[in-house]
């Protein structure tokens, strides 16, 4: 299946050639670019949980639509060359927001993904106490300071950051990791706004 590890040499077996009861996903959205087709599929080597998803699916969706299998199917026997175009985009932003994260290393923490198209980046404890204490009402009501970043910097410059609550993961959310899209066109532009904000916040 399609792969957009950024290191083919670290790529990892799917789950379903190591264990027979595992189920691997895969679909067009993040190594293809193709979101919008809304199209995937599953390899399982448990002939009968395979079939319980088959029976499940013909209940909520019997067919996708036809224009889209074809757009997939054109997209898969272009792989390789569209997984090539996606890791040079994904490779360039890397590059960029370690830049960015080096020149506002007060206030980020970066660690490059060794694979796919998002990395989680989380904020310093020294930012997190500012941004703490600009959001003490909502922090008293028990939202988190990563959330309430989330939430202003969309605000003030249209900037979208997926805090760590919205995947339940307790530690991460306190120790403010965020998700971050690299597979942008223009992640520069909206890297650009954070900066402006955050140099208002700080009086950089």
């Amino acid at each position: 299946s399609p792969s957009a590890e950024l290191n083919p040499e670290a790529r990892l077996p799917s789950a379903a050639d190591k264990y027979e009861h595992a189920i691997s996903l895969n679909g067009c959205s993040k190594a293809l670019a193709l979101p919008g087709l809304r199209l995937g599929w599953l390899t399982c080597r448990d002939k009968l949980l395979r079939d319980q998803v088959l029976t499940l699916k013909d209940y909520t969706t019997i067919c996708a639509a036809a224009p889209s299998e074809v757009l997939a199917l054109m997209a898969v026997r272009a792989a390789p060359r569209l997984i090539k175009r996606n890791l040079q985009v994904i490779q360039g932003n890397i590059d960029v927001v370690k830049a960015f994260a080096a020149q506002w290393h007060s206030v980020l923490e970066f660690s490059p993904p060794v694979a796919g198209s998002v990395a989680f980046p989380r904020l310093k404890q020294q930012f997190m106490d500012i941004v703490a204490a600009t959001h003490k009402e909502r922090i008293s009501r028990g939202v988190s300071v990563i959330e309430s970043f989330a939430d202003e910097i969309v605000a003030a410059c249209g900037v979208l950051i997926l805090p760590a609550s919205v995947y339940g993961h307790e530690n991460s959310t306190q120790s403010g990791h965020f998700r971050l899209g690299l597979g942008r066109k223009n992640l520069n532009e909206c890297l650009d706004r954070l900066g402006q904000h955050l140099q208002k916040v700080l009086g950089a």
